[in-house]
């Protein structure tokens, strides 16, 4: 029964391997018929090594045993199913870095966007004015001013105002600093 199944495989496999040359010269054929690009150059020694090669191959595992031929196939196809195997295990260990990768900038990428909403939410409310007498000096002393010094603190034109304001407190510094040393050096010379 096995012998029966293995010969029959032999048998359409050498059918396939002497069809081979022929079958590749058709589909030549055929494609340089429909495609008349000039771009696609057929090389006739390429594929006529091409088709020898199938023929030697076919020729020379024809003296071989069927049993013999058999294995060297099993062997082929199962070096094949290894080394596939072998890429789709490095393939399957990229896609899971590469998960991890995405999965982490996704989690930075969100916590980033929650500081700047953060960020952006912090404006300043104007207080409410209150409804009692006995809060209003709390409003008019204590919240009031405090609003307007944050509102004033988060302004760009108050913060240029801050650096003009220190740049001449250091001029006017620097410069007294020199007049007194002058000074000094001319009390010390009478």
């Amino acid at each position: 029964m096995k012998e029966d199944i293995i010969a029959a495989n032999l048998s359409s496999l050498r059918a396939d391997i002497q069809a081979l040359p022929q079958k590749i010269a058709e589909e030549l054929n055929q494609n340089a018929t429909e495609q008349s690009d000039s771009s696609l150059q057929i090389d006739e020694t390429k594929v006529a090594s091409l088709i020898s090669d199938a023929v030697s191959t076919a020729l020379q595992f024809r003296l071989y045993d069927d049993e013999k031929y058999v294995d060297k196939l099993v062997s082929v196809f199962t070096e094949l199913a290894n080394m596939y195997n072998t890429v789709t295990a490095n393939c399957n260990k990229n896609a899971e870095t590469i998960n991890r990768n995405i999965q982490l900038t996704e989690k930075r990428y969100a916590a980033m966007m929650k500081l700047m909403q953060e960020k952006k939410s912090k404006t300043i409310e104007q207080p409410p004015i209150p409804q009692t007498i006995k809060a209003l000096p709390r409003f008019i002393f204590m919240s009031y001013p405090w609003y307007w010094i944050k509102r004033m603190y988060r302004s760009e034109h108050f913060h240029q105002f801050l650096v003009i304001c220190m740049a001449c407190a250091l001029a006017v510094s620097v410069f007294l600093t020199i007049f007194l040393a002058y000074d000094n050096a001319q009390l010390r010379e009478f």
